[in-house]
C-alpha cells in the first residue's frame, strides 16, 4: 500500500511521534492508523495518552435531567470563539429542553423532530449562517439510574469536559466530588476487574516488547521479564481505574476507600469530552 503524506501526518498529529517513525510505523502496518499508533507503542516512541486526549473541533456538552433519566449531548463548532456565542449557547440550551421533553434518544430524532413550525436540522442550517461556522449535533446518550440512586455532575471550562455519575445512595455531595475526580483523572474503567480483556491483552503485549528490549539493552537477564511486566501492568491498572486512583481531595485515600468510608459506591460513570468518544 503506497503511504501518502496526509497518512504521515495524521499519524504524527495523533502521536507527535517524528516523520520518518511515522512512515516506518505506516510501512510496517500496511497503512492502519491504529496499529501504527500500537507499533509506535511498542518501539517506545509514543504514550497512549497522546492520542486519546486530542480534540478535533470546538463546542460544549450538557446535561439535562428528568427525574431517573439524564441525557448527555455533545453541540460542536468549528472555533471555541463561537461556542461562546449567544447565539450557539441559545441553541445548545433549546436542544436539551426538545431532547428532555421528548425523551429523544438520537441525533437523527432530534434533528428530524418539529420545533416552532422547523426541525432541529433546519434551525442549525440557520445557526450556521448567522455564525459563519458548521454548527453540528454529534451524539446523545440517554442514562436511567434507579429510584434510590443518584446522579452527580461535573463541568470543566464550561462543558468542554462533562461527567455524569451514577452513585449508589442518595449523596449528592460525594456524588459530585466523584464526577469531579473524574473529570481531572480521567479514569478508563471503573475497577480493575472491570477492564476490557482487548485492552489487557494490547497492553501486556506494548510492555512485554518495551521490557524485553530494555533488558536486552542493559543486558540483564531475561528471566526477570515476567515479573516486570506484572508489576507495569499493576501500575497501568492503579493509574486507569477510577477505584485505585488517589482520591483528587486527598491523595493519600483511594477512591474505593473514600466511597467505602460514605457507604456508596459509583454504579457508573460516563467522561465526554470535546469530539472524542
Amino acid at each position: 500500500m503506497k503511504i501518502t503524506a496526509e497518512m504521515i501526518k495524521e499519524l504524527r498529529q495523533q502521536t507527535h511521534a517524528g516523520m520518518i517513525a511515522c512512515k516506518q510505523a505506516l510501512e510496517k502496518t500496511e497503512g492502519n492508523l491504529q496499529k501504527a499508533i500500537v507499533f509506535l507503542r511498542e518501539k517506545g516512541i509514543v504514550k497512549a495518552s497522546q492520542k486519546q486526549d486530542r480534540t478535533t473541533s470546538e463546542g460544549l456538552i450538557n446535561i439535562v435531567f428528568s427525574q431517573n433519566d439524564a441525557f448527555l449531548y455533545e453541540l460542536n463548532s468549528e472555533t471555541d470563539f463561537v461556542a461562546k456565542n449567544e447565539h450557539f449557547q441559545q441553541l445548545m440550551k433549546t436542544i436539551g429542553e426538545v431532547i428532555l421533553q421528548n425523551k429523544l434518544q438520537s441525533v437523527d430524532e432530534v434533528l428530524t423532530f418539529n420545533y416552532q413550525n422547523k426541525t432541529i436540522q433546519d434551525l442549525l442550517l440557520e445557526k450556521t449562517s448567522i455564525l459563519g461556522e458548521k454548527i453540528t449535533l454529534k451524539r446523545i446518550l440517554k442514562v436511567t439510574k434507579k429510584e434510590e440512586e443518584i446522579f452527580g455532575t461535573y463541568k470543566h471550562q464550561g462543558g468542554r469536559i462533562s461527567v455524569l455519575v451514577v452513585l449508589e445512595n442518595n449523596h449528592p455531595s460525594i456524588a459530585e466530588d466523584i464526577a469531579m475526580h473524574i473529570a481531572a483523572f480521567n479514569p478508563k474503567f471503573l475497577n480493575p476487574d472491570k477492564v476490557n480483556l482487548q485492552f489487557l491483552t494490547t497492553e501486556k503485549n506494548i510492555l512485554q516488547k518495551q521490557t524485553e528490549k530494555q533488558l536486552l539493552e542493559e543486558k540483564k537477564p531475561l528471566h526477570i521479564l515476567d515479573k516486570i511486566v506484572q508489576n507495569r501492568l499493576n501500575k497501568l491498572l492503579k493509574e486507569i481505574c477510577l477505584s485505585e486512583q488517589p482520591f483528587v481531595k486527598n491523595n493519600e485515600q483511594k477512591v474505593k476507600d473514600y466511597l467505602q468510608n460514605n457507604n456508596t459506591n459509583v454504579v457508573s460513570y460516563f467522561r465526554w469530552s470535546i469530539a472524542n468518544q
